[in-house]
């Protein structure tokens, strides 16, 4: 499974100019029934992908992906946006 994040318009997220950024492989990690109907569902992103080109749009999109060239994090970028999500977290209401 392919995972975007969509922003805007829903109809905008097959445009092949916008298609290069922010695409994962991932799975579904777990699926909460909650109450009214609602279904909560944690998403686990694998590895980042890069999209060659849509290859159908109707009834649903399938994309095709090749894998993204993976780069080390700096360790010291990566313990600033932990500690800036975790910041973001507690402000929530609850």
């Amino acid at each position: 499974m392919g995972l975007v994040v969509a922003s805007g318009d829903h109809d905008d997220v097959l445009d092949p100019d916008r298609l290069s950024a922010g695409w994962r492989r991932g799975r579904v990690h777990e699926r909460i029934n909650l109450p009214g109907e609602t279904v909560q569902i944690t998403l686990q992103g694998l590895r980042r992908l890069i999209v060659e080109g849509v290859v159908q749009t109707d009834p649903f999109a399938i994309v095709r992906v090749k894998p993204a060239k993976e780069i080390a994090p700096d360790l010291n970028e990566v313990d600033d946006l932990i500690n800036r999500i975790v910041a973001g977290a507690e402000t929530l209401p609850s």
